[in-house]
């Protein structure tokens, strides 16, 4: 994939929420982009009404409508670390 038609796709998709010269979080811009692949490859919208389902002898599936659903739902760990700035001749505390 070319990266500068990646930037233009993801620009255009997201009515320039990303887009480059603006910087954004980079959590945010995961989450989004997942979800636009959920979407992409037929998985539900969370928002719809669930019809009712009728009694089946058939087991149960996880409830999950995609790949990426199965893959990465209740699966993103962010972790942050604050990063201070040292002054000149200052050394690392180990």
């Amino acid at each position: 994939v070319d990266p500068h038609m990646l930037v233009q796709a993801v620009s255009v998709a997201s009515n320039k929420r990303y887009h480059v010269g603006k910087q954004a979080d980079a959590g945010e811009f995961l989450a989004w982009l997942l979800h636009q692949l959920h979407l992409g490859v037929g998985g539900e919208d969370g928002k719809r009404k669930k019809k009712k389902k009728k009694k089946s002898k058939r087991p149960e599936k996880s409830g999950a409508t995609s790949v990426i659903h199965d893959t990465f739902m209740g699966r993103v760990e962010v972790t942050t670390a604050v990063r201070t700035r040292r002054r000149r001749g200052e050394e690392a505390a180990l």
